[in-house]
């Protein structure tokens, strides 16, 4: 909106989703290493969740780029890619999934619409990631910054219970922009999680072509999750 952040951290770049500290970021990593992750994390692959149809996605790098489209890979193809743009796509159910790393403190679990108990019997299909317990934290407190005053998603202010979130504003090929919203909670340490113990969620939603995540897709979720944690 015009305004310049200064210097920050990880956490404040998540809290304010701040491209540009993110640009550089990537431009330190390389394209190679942020595919590498981003497959991890289950981004460009399919879930393995029982339902047919799904679509894998792409995490570009520049060997697709040479092989697709007989193009050599340029700094500006890593800066979007580091925020999720230029030839990255992704289904609202692998940013889930990738939603669900954080809340779950580093393991990435297979989806599933069958509902199964939570014994360690039924979760073999969950994968520790390997994540230093301070790329963690620093991610989570990001993510609880945005859904906090002075964070992006600013319908979830005055939330209750606590939440963690990302907004994101996705450029597409026409004018409009797609709408995303990722959350989970409630929050370890919140007043309120022990009434809500039994309700954790992580939510994604995509609106395509709706405009800014914090002001079309955030109150979209805010509805949900009101009737979700109601009494």
């Amino acid at each position: 909106y015009g305004r310049t952040e200064g210097e920050i951290d990880t956490v404040r770049a998540i809290a304010r989703s701040t491209d540009t500290f993110f640009y550089k970021v990537g431009e330190l990593v390389g394209a190679e290493r942020l595919a590498f992750w981003a497959r991890k994390f289950g981004l460009g692959q399919d879930s393995g969740i029982d339902l047919l149809g799904e679509v894998s996605g792409l995490v570009p790098d520049p060997e697709w780029k040479l092989k697709t489209k007989g193009e050599r890979w340029f700094l500006g193809n890593t800066y979007h890619m580091a925020i999720g743009q230029g030839d990255v796509a992704a289904s609202p159910l692998q940013v889930n999934s990738m939603t669900t790393v954080v809340a779950n403190g580093g393991k990435r679990c297979r989806p599933k619409v069958e509902k199964v108990d939570e014994s360690s019997e039924s979760r073999k299909g969950c994968e520790e990631l390997g994540l230093k317990e301070g790329t963690l934290q620093e991610i989570a407190e990001g993510t609880k910054g945005a859904c906090a005053t002075g964070g992006t998603a600013f319908p979830f202010f005055n939330f209750e219970p606590r939440l963690a979130c990302k907004t994101g504003t996705a450029q597409t090929v026409g004018e409009k922009t797609h709408a995303w919203l990722t959350a989970f909670g409630p929050l370890q340490g919140d007043p309120l999680q022990a009434q809500n113990a039994d309700k954790a969620i992580a939510i994604t939603a995509l609106i395509e072509e709706g405009g800014e995540g914090s002001k079309i897709a955030a109150p979209v979720v805010r509805q949900v999750l009101q009737k979700w944690f109601a009494p």
